[in-house]
């Protein structure tokens, strides 16, 4: 192999990283964003006396 192809390999392994690692992130935040939806919402429930439909 020569130089430039070894240079373009890594270039392409990097970039995929990079967009794993985002994408990977992305989905964190989403999941912790929709994860304080609920907490909010329960506690929200808890202070009105209101019950989940599923826990009556």
């Amino acid at each position: 192999m020569e130089l430039p192809e070894i240079v373009a390999i890594i270039i392409v392994i990097l970039l995929v990283s990079a967009l794993g690692g985002l994408y990977l992130y992305l989905e964190t935040k989403e999941m912790e964003e929709s994860q304080q939806y609920f907490i909010l919402r329960e506690q929200w429930r808890e202070r009105n006396g209101e019950k989940d439909k599923e826990e009556v």
